[in-house]
């Protein structure tokens, strides 16, 4: 009976099937988790902005509706 010597590429894993499932596992769900995160972070970012372009654009429309109806030029 012969014995096959492992290879270099092959000593990380201890048969063919390749990474534990329980790994793999936990690599999706962080990358998920990850996603997650960076995606709630661009919204808040996004709805602040838009908070603050429509404070704004109240207050430059104010500012005309009372230039305009108050007889200013």
């Amino acid at each position: 009976m012969k014995m096959r010597r492992a290879s270099s590429r092959s000593s990380f894993r201890r048969n063919d099937r390749g990474v534990s499932p329980a790994i793999s596992t936990v690599m999706l769900t962080s990358a998920i988790v990850v996603l997650l995160l960076v995606t709630i972070g661009f919204a808040n970012k996004v709805r602040a902005f838009g908070l603050d372009d429509l404070r704004f654009r109240g207050k430059v429309a104010a500012f005309w509706h009372s230039r305009v109806f108050s007889g200013i030029s």
